[in-house]
């Protein structure tokens, strides 16, 4: 069959004769003193092999130690941030902010082992979290930082080159949970009020720094982030003349603040890796 195909065409390719790799392939028509036919996916499966790898090292020798580091920097500033908000407006967002540094750092150290405690009394909550990325299903969370929320945890399944050490393995989960629990800060005061929270705490742990670092790197990689910064995020309440936690009292301020990002371009979101039902007409779904 084979031959009728090259007969017909001129040529054939042949599953018969495959290879597990480019490199296999060519060694052994090398060897064999057989004519060479280098396609564009060769080269470009070369190009990806030396990226794939370039990533490899940098994630395993300079992000995983940067991002543990700016999460126990930022952990540490709980307690003091707790005590500014008080009962203030904010003082859910603590907690959720707690509550997310917690199970960052406890995918960072690993699955296998105990959680990372809490620093607010929140270990309950991390532990049922940390079971769902492990049970990787998707799932319908009625109360998850204040609002209704669908969340892939199959995403969290290790894949990739990532499988090849532990230490890549936690460094995919952990980074998978910053990535993909965002805060929907047009949607949800209350998440607003997290991003505030974790930017006031990457500030007063002196780790703002190792995050431009981080986000310098990962740019290069992958390229620039859809949706606001941290920085971003910081020169906003800036200019809003809201420096510290203390300044949201109550609702009126956090409010305000949300109102003028609805009138700017820095929290508008082009991609989201969730899923959304948008049903046709005038109900259609705008994301986050």
């Amino acid at each position: 069959r084979e031959l009728e195909v090259f007969r017909r065409n001129g040529f054939v390719v042949s599953e018969r004769m495959s290879a597990e790799s480019f490199a296999k392939m060519f060694h052994d028509l090398w060897y064999s003193d057989m004519p060479l036919f280098i396609s564009t996916d060769a080269l470009l499966h070369a190009w990806h092999r030396t990226y794939d790898a370039m990533l490899e090292e940098v994630e395993e020798t300079c992000l995983y130690q940067s991002v543990g580091t700016m999460l126990e920097g930022m952990a540490a500033g709980i307690p003091s941030a707790s005590a500014e908000v008080g009962d203030g407006a904010l003082r859910a967002s603590v907690l959720d902010a707690d509550f997310y540094l917690a199970v960052a750092r406890s995918l960072l150290s690993g699955l296998g082992g105990p959680p990372v405690p809490s620093s607010l009394g929140q270990d309950e909550r991390v532990a049922a979290t940390l079971a769902e990325v492990q049970s990787e299903q998707l799932k319908r969370v009625d109360d998850f930082m204040g609002s209704e929320r669908v969340i892939d945890y199959s995403q969290f399944h290790v894949r990739g080159h990532y499988t090849n050490t532990e230490r890549l393995a936690r460094y995919f989960q952990c980074v998978m949970w910053l990535g993909r629990i965002d805060m929907c800060v047009s949607e949800s005061p209350r998440e607003l009020g997290v991003a505030i929270v974790l930017r006031h705490l990457l500030d007063q742990s002196g780790q703002f720094a190792a995050w431009a670092q981080m986000e310098q790197i990962v740019q290069t990689f992958v390229g620039w982030t859809d949706s606001m910064t941290v920085a971003q995020l910081g020169d906003l309440l800036g200019a809003a003349k809201l420096n510290s936690l203390a300044a949201f009292t109550d609702q009126t301020a956090l409010l305000k603040f949300q109102q003028d990002l609805e009138t700017g371009v820095v929290s508008a979101q082009e991609i989201k890796g969730d899923s959304f039902y948008s049903p046709l007409g005038a109900g259609q779904v705008k994301l986050p």
